[in-house]
């Protein structure tokens, strides 16, 4: 991705107008979370020009902006549709993302709560326990898979 198109999108990403900003301070509950914002898009490791961006428009009308740090050229497939290779690795790896979503809402720890950083902190136990169990699952030995119920 270029600097410019980098710029380009956080400039588009942006949530007041810097004349409002002043009184908009005094008047907006939410005008600490943007400043925040505003310090987070001026990171220098959030801009690497080795990274890749790939524009993925869906059949529901919406656009997906698609930023990966695996692909560092603009490759794409040898499929006859000749899709970036970024959108297709996205495609691929769409139906493990649905079986997360399936066990995670089947076996889940979640307990009701209201307060956001719990929420964030069972959904992440969540996927934690998943992975683990993936990982965990590839590398039992066939023998001991007879053993396990």
């Amino acid at each position: 991705m270029t600097h410019t198109k980098f710029r380009l999108i956080n400039t588009t990403l942006r949530f007041d107008d810097k004349l409002m900003r002043p009184s908009r301070h005094r008047e907006d509950k939410l005008a600490p979370i943007r400043s925040l914002w505003e310090k987070w898009t001026r990171l220098p490791m959030l801009f690497n020009p080795e990274h890749n961006s790939g524009e993925l428009h869906s059949q529901t009308g919406e656009n997906v902006i698609l930023l990966s740090s695996k692909h560092r050229d603009p490759a794409v497939t040898e499929h006859e549709k000749r899709k970036p290779l970024i959108i297709a690795d996205y495609n691929h790896c769409k139906g493990d993302v649905d079986n997360l979503d399936k066990v995670v809402g089947s076996y889940s720890c979640r307990r009701m709560t209201h307060w956001w950083p719990q929420v964030l902190f069972y959904n992440i136990i969540d996927v934690s326990a998943f992975n683990a169990f993936k990982s965990c699952g590839e590398s039992i030995h066939p023998v001991h898979q007879l053993l396990l119920p």
